[in-house]
């Protein structure tokens, strides 16, 4: 082979590792637009909302709730307890977009701060049933009880899950944060 062969194989080498380095370097801009995207969109229109209800009688001219006043949290924990080292945990939340569904797999629980330190955690769900749809309807509705494998017993006090849906667009997937949810303690027998 002669030295121009050689260059020319060279530059050819070249030119195909940096197309390849700029297609990876792409795909994952594009892939962290999209999520930036599905950020700001959940920021103006949430899956998952504060929702008010008035159990009394609304003004007809101001509108205002003339009885008590009751408000669920877009998602919120009402119960945990122990079962050995596992946390058992379940509560509420309102659904407040009917144009997104759930994307299966897409749900991961860490046990720490969403803002701080954290680490992923293996969990069951137990309140799903094999074959039945785990998209839920739009509305107020209880959620769990969710298995968090080792949680009474971790150096962590809370937990927090990320999921993610898929909007009528289909563009890009809608990230939702909730918590961080108190975890309860393992009773030490001694």
């Amino acid at each position: 082979m002669d030295k121009v062969a050689i260059a020319h194989a060279f530059r050819n080498m070249l030119a195909t590792i940096g197309a390849g380095v700029f297609l990876v370097g792409g795909f994952f801009i594009f892939s962290g637009v999209q999520h930036m995207i599905g950020r700001w969109e959940v920021d103006r229109w949430p899956v998952l909302a504060t929702v008010t209800v008035c159990e009394g009688a609304r003004a007809p001219d101001t509108g205002a709730c003339s009885g008590p006043v009751v408000v669920y949290e877009g998602f919120q924990q009402t119960a945990a307890r122990c079962d050995g080292r596992d946390a058992i945990v379940s509560g509420t939340l309102s659904k407040v977009r009917t144009d997104a569904s759930y994307i299966e797999g897409r749900q991961q629980i860490f046990y720490g701060e969403p803002n701080g330190r954290f680490r992923s955690t293996f969990f069951e769900f137990e309140d799903q049933q094999p074959g039945v749809p785990t998209n839920r309807p739009l509305g107020i509705q209880e959620w769990g009880p969710w298995r968090l494998i080792g949680g009474c017993v971790t150096g962590y006090a809370t937990w927090f899950t990320t999921v993610e849906h898929r909007a009528w667009h289909g563009f890009w997937p809608l990230p939702t944060t909730a918590g961080p949810f108190p975890l309860p303690r393992a009773k030490v027998v001694g």
